[in-house]
């Protein structure tokens, strides 16, 4: 399960380079050299202000600008699986559990979370409904090109 989220966000952050060069109406060269080495988050906010700006009227503006917030939700919750510190607890058994360090606490005593293993199958259909919204958002963008 891992896997596929990793899979998964990976396409997703590939479609924010789309959609921004979508929006900007350049092709793959010029954006791999505006926007190759940049994360998802400035990606999204990269987003979020194009919609705005190009959209001010349009609900596509908001539905753009929703789907930046709802991958900036979703990479928090990415990051601590990808890169957490997965260990078996109770220790010495086959039970794998996250090490959380969210709070102040947590980053003293991490506490193990084996709630998160239970949670993917719930964030994998959530990733797999951003990434069917954004090819939707990236097909309502083009269709519009040069209208814009």
């Amino acid at each position: 399960m891992i896997g596929e989220l990793a899979t998964r966000w990976g396409w997703i952050e590939n479609q924010t380079g789309v959609i921004i060069r979508e929006l900007l109406r350049i092709k793959k060269p010029a954006g791999h050299m505006a926007i190759g080495n940049m994360g998802i988050q400035p990606k999204t906010r990269v987003i979020k202000s194009l919609a705005e700006y190009l959209f001010e009227t349009n609900p596509l503006g908001k539905e753009i600008s929703n789907l930046a917030d709802r991958i900036q939700k979703f990479d928090t919750f990415r990051n601590g699986v990808i890169h957490g510190l997965w260990v078996y607890y109770p220790v010495n058994t086959q039970e794998l559990a996250l090490l959380v360090t969210k709070s102040l606490q947590q980053k003293i005593d991490p506490q193990p979370d084996k709630n998160v293993l239970k949670e993917l199958p719930l964030k994998i259909s959530e990733l797999r409904e951003l990434q069917l919204e954004a090819l939707r958002i990236t097909d309502s963008i083009k269709a519009l090109r040069g209208k814009f």
